[in-house]
């Protein structure tokens, strides 16, 4: 009796690979979800327990209704919106070249344009007012992760320390958190020297 051997084709081995590296990434997954539930069910514990003064465990109060109450707390979300969206000029510029550079930035945060075009047309508006520019910078949806939207760094003292003719910075949120229950943020900047 002769054994029959098994060949995979070149289409055979592509499924099959295809097939173990869907069902690798689908347990990653799976990991990753009970990896992150487990590990806030740990924080929320050593959270109620952290809150716990002398007084309450004197009294016997039921740490089921701080868990709760914590619980309640962390699931307050903060919806998709700018938590910073500021801008700064030099002296010498305000008016209409203040007014015109915001409505470009304007423009931008809502996607209608780019941060090549973004830049450029600052350039130019600038120039065709007799503005010398030495430089201009555009940066978007940089990602960056913040405790909480009340925990941003003080983007105000930067705008003012910026110099330049013209500095805009944003920081956009949709109100997504990532593992860690940090809040995921974009940082924008533009500026004109």
């Amino acid at each position: 009796m002769k054994r029959r051997q098994m060949r995979l084709t070149l289409r055979g081995k592509r499924t099959l690979i295809m097939g173990l590296t869907l069902a690798g990434c689908l347990m990653g997954v799976i990991v990753s979800v009970l990896l992150s539930l487990i590990h806030i069910d740990n924080h929320q514990t050593s959270y109620v327990f952290a809150c716990e003064t002398e007084g309450e465990r004197e009294k016997g109060e039921d740490r089921q209704s701080q868990k709760t109450s914590y619980i309640e707390l962390r699931s307050q979300t903060v919806g998709p919106q700018w938590l910073f969206y500021q801008s700064r000029v030099d002296d010498k510029y305000k008016g209409e070249q203040k007014a015109y550079l915001d409505r470009l930035v304007n423009r931008w945060t809502k996607g209608k344009l780019t941060d090549d075009e973004l830049s450029e047309q600052m350039r130019d508006f600038l120039n065709r007012k007799k503005v010398p520019v030495t430089s201009a910078g555009v940066q978007s949806k940089m990602l960056c992760l913040f405790p909480s939207a009340n925990e941003l760094p003080d983007y105000t003292a930067m705008l003012e320390e910026s110099g330049g003719i013209y500095n805009f910075i944003g920081v956009y949120t949709d109100g997504e958190k990532d593992e860690e229950d940090r809040l995921i943020c974009y940082y924008w900047e533009a500026g004109v020297q």
